[in-house]
């Protein structure tokens, strides 16, 4: 079955600084071992936790297809982008259509 790119967001209720992505995509493809997440702000700044020195956070598809990343100080308008493939430069999908959830299943309309 053919690899299709899908991923969620959520900011988790009970911890408010916490951003959980779910990789939610179908199919495989053997040439994807690593996702690679762009969190970026209405001002054009990417935001990523303390200590990540790149415009991204690196996220191994032998991590799982759920991560929570420590980010969300306060409210954000943001652009949020998941590129899977072996490198940031390799691009072999990108999905930045994304469904925004509440942690009580409520859809945020994005578009």
């Amino acid at each position: 079955m053919p690899f299709v790119q899908s991923f969620t967001a959520e900011q988790l209720y009970a911890t408010p600084t916490i951003l959980r992505v779910t990789d939610t995509s179908t199919g495989s493809d053997d040439n994807i071992n690593d996702r690679f997440i762009f969190i970026r702000q209405a001002n054009g700044e990417y935001l990523v936790p303390e200590g990540v020195t790149t415009d991204y956070i690196e996220w191994r598809t032998s991590e799982g297809n759920i991560i929570d990343i420590d980010v969300l100080n306060v409210d954000y308008a943001l652009e949020i982008k998941v590129q899977w493939g072996i490198s940031p430069s390799s691009n072999i999908c990108t999905q930045s259509g994304v469904d925004i959830t509440t942690e009580n299943g409520i859809k945020i309309e994005t578009e």
